[in-house]
């Protein structure tokens, strides 16, 4: 199996494009202080399903930013929203369906996508190499 996860090259992936912004490839919860002008990324795994000789994997990116009700809050909530979404455009076999504002932790504006990735089924793979070798 490979040393990353599809969560962490994700997170890897908007962390290498986007070096100001605080990422996390796990469920992160709002933090209790986030500076004016900060960003941070979660990516998790939201589901997992089979599909033959093959994995569906559907992730959630949760883009946090504290941001004021002005143009220039708004105009800082769209750069970070781009920032994550060229990210996941330059990774081949990943799409994004799905881009949704939110109000996280009463204090903080960002967006919540959905990811999907389809993936070899590695489990039966191991499995099958397994049984060949008895």
């Amino acid at each position: 199996m490979s040393d990353l996860t599809l969560r962490e090259k994700v997170a890897s992936q908007i962390k290498s494009d986007n070096p100001e912004f605080i990422v996390k490839a796990f469920a992160a919860a709002a933090p209790d202080n986030l500076g004016a002008g900060k960003v941070q990324v979660a990516v998790w795994r939201e589901s997992l399903a089979p599909n033959q000789l093959s994995l569906d994997h559907n992730l959630t990116v949760q883009v946090l930013t504290k941001v004021a009700n002005t143009l220039k809050g708004e105009e800082a909530l769209d750069i970070a929203l781009d920032g994550v979404l060229l990210s996941i455009e330059r990774m081949p076999g990943v799409l994004w369906t799905n881009a949704e504002r939110a109000v996280f932790d009463e204090k903080y504006v960002g967006y919540q996508l959905t990811l999907k990735i389809v993936s070899p089924n590695v489990y039966k793979t191991l499995v099958r190499e397994e049984q060949k070798a008895v």
